[in-house]
């Protein structure tokens, strides 16, 4: 299990030839932890969760193809502490240790637009169902991030219509954890929602 999701896996992700078998690579790894998450087997899934997170981590900080690293990416915010249930219906607690890598791939600016963009998806998954493991310093860290995003204009290199795609994460991440009585939010979205220098796919979503 080891050689497979913490050697294997990264290697043929970043081999030369690695981005036309990616996808093969991950329906195969997802499947694989699908399948762990459904064995009521948590020594399996814990020992599977462990190595896939020492993998990906790798290929998603490593200097690597853009596709290798965004896949990397989204596989490590898929992976959860507790799996959702649907008998029970409850929902899935995503993997704490994830967050950091996430937020620290999202925040150097140096990084591509796709993995940007992939870490931002994994943090907003982390945010819609892990926010009440969050301690006060991740919020608060998530919310200037998401803030900061919704108030910014695109930069060099990034077409608007693909700056208001990522500010739509930013609007579900912050109407999760504002506060109860904060109103700055809805003001944001009003403004966003009337502006009409604002792409359409923005301002249909802050509605």
């Amino acid at each position: 299990v080891n050689g497979y999701f913490a050697f294997y896996l990264p290697a043929k992700m970043t081999a030369p030839d690695g981005v036309k078998h990616i996808s093969d690579l991950m329906s195969d790894a997802t499947g694989l932890l699908g399948r762990a998450e459904r064995s009521n087997n948590p020594q399996v899934l814990q020992v599977i969760r462990r190595y896939i997170f020492d993998g990906m981590k790798k290929v998603a900080e490593g200097n690597y193809h853009p596709a290798a690293r965004i896949n990397a990416i989204l596989m490590l915010s898929r992976l959860n502490s507790r799996p959702a249930n649907l008998q029970n219906k409850t929902a899935p607690v995503p993997l704490a240790e994830a967050l950091p890598v996430l937020m620290q791939l999202y925040q150097n600016e140096q990084n591509v637009d796709g993995v940007r963009a992939a870490a931002l998806q994994g943090i907003r998954r982390q945010t819609m169902y892990g926010f009440p493991q969050f301690s006060q310093q991740n919020r608060q860290a998530i919310s200037r991030i998401a803030n900061d995003l919704l108030d910014s204009n695109p930069p060099a290199g990034r077409s608007q219509k693909a700056h208001a795609f990522l500010q739509r994460s930013a609007v579900d991440i912050l109407d999760v954890l504002k506060p109860q009585d904060d109103k700055q939010l809805a003001t944001k979205l009003v403004s966003l929602s009337t502006e009409s220098s604002q792409p359409d796919l923005i301002a249909l979503y802050a509605a």
